[in-house]
């Protein structure tokens, strides 16, 4: 499994910084945390979850779904094996409080106490040794971005310390501008071409791009 540590170990490969003269562990660190949020945001986790209608009626909070970012599908009702899909904005919308969706349906069915209700819904991956996760969730694929990501956010960071201390090295900031540069259009393509191995569609809410910052509401 990719781990944290082998990603800064790549990082520093990648930035020529094997001795870690430049690049803190926690540059690197906080590096790799705008890398995996730009990745959850353009590449999310795609997760499943049923749950037990807690009350009747057409306002159902849904709890215990894992840091959802926004809801794809819902399914209701679920018998025998056939789940009905319902389409958002026609037979649900939804909002966002402390964290979980409370969802309204609209028209019919409506969810009644114990009623089976499937969920799936983008949740942020995670990269084990990374704020306490202990798994990596990227596909295989996307590492390499990863990398590449992490190393353009690192060299940005530095550059704006460095801009903000007394004693660098002349040129040492647009040096590391050059390369945040370079790797972060290099990070833009990797995404651009995972996008495509994508195995759902683009509901509302999905970051087509970096630019794109539509919310579900």
């Amino acid at each position: 499994m990719f781990t944290l540590t082998e990603l800064i170990t790549r990082v520093r490969t990648l930035l020529s910084d094997p001795t870690a003269l430049r690049f803190s562990a926690e540059v690197l660190q906080e590096g790799a945390r705008n890398a995996l949020q730009a990745l959850s945001d353009r590449l999310p986790r795609e997760l499943e979850f049923d749950l037990l209608a807690v009350q009747s009626g057409r306002i159902q909070p849904f709890s215990g779904l894992t840091s959802p970012l926004y809801l794809m599908r819902i399914g209701y009702p679920v018998a025998g094996g056939n789940i009905n899909q319902l389409e958002p904005e026609v037979n649900f919308s939804y909002r966002m409080e402390d964290g979980q969706p409370v969802v309204h349906f609209l028209g019919s069915p409506v969810p009644q106490t114990g009623d089976l209700i499937h969920v799936i819904y983008a949740a942020p991956h995670t990269l084990s040794g990374l704020d306490a996760a202990a798994e990596t969730t990227l596909p295989e694929g996307a590492l390499a971005a990863l990398v590449n990501g992490t190393a353009g956010h690192a060299s940005l960071l530095r550059a704006h310390a460095l801009l903000e201390a007394s004693g660098g090295r002349p040129g040492e900031v647009d040096c590391l501008l050059k390369v945040a540069q370079i790797r972060l259009d290099i990070f833009e393509k990797n995404l651009a071409d995972l996008r495509i191995f994508q195995e759902f569609g683009f509901p509302q809410g999905f970051a087509l791009d970096q630019w794109d910052h539509r919310e579900v509401f």
